[in-house]
């Protein structure tokens, strides 16, 4: 007969009461998110009601997880270990488009396409190389500076 491990979670971090659920060691299942991260770890609802922190692959997105989301999640093989949300489930297609993306880097935010880049930098410094460099507008075209150089 095969044993099931026990997964013991805090239900709430106030009165540290737990719940047990068995669940199978390494076992992957749907869950949905209570709480964005804190400290570094996603809480999310599995089957069960047992909430269970979890770590979070790192894709290129670009949409932080929300409360409310479905995610997959690789549940821990030990009663002490974290889960591991591996994406969000969205119906293929379905994806509507959001309103901001915010990248953030320390130093440097480059974006490059072969010989064409534009370099963010965190001392305010903004760079645009490029063979050829194309700016349109359907309106006025304003430059505001210290100074302005052509050439």
């Amino acid at each position: 007969m095969k044993k099931s491990n026990v997964l013991r979670v805090a239900t709430d971090s106030s009165s540290r009461q737990a719940r047990t659920a068995a669940v199978p060691p390494c076992s992957v299942t749907r869950a949905v998110v209570l709480r964005p991260p804190t400290d570094g770890l996603v809480a999310v609802a599995c089957p069960g009601a047992v909430e269970l922190p979890c770590e979070v692959i790192e894709t290129l997105s670009g949409t932080a997880l929300d409360a409310g989301d479905t995610v997959m999640v690789a549940l821990p093989g030990e009663p002490s270990g974290f889960g591991v949300i591996l994406g969000r489930v969205v119906r293929h297609g379905n994806q509507q488009a959001v309103a901001n993306v915010v990248l953030q880097a320390a130093h440097t935010l480059s974006l490059q396409c072969g010989q064409s880049s534009i370099d963010l930098r965190a001392d305010g410094k903004v760079v645009i190389k490029g063979d050829d460099v194309l700016v349109r507008a359907k309106g006025t075209k304003r430059i505001r500076a210290g100074s302005v150089s052509i050439n």
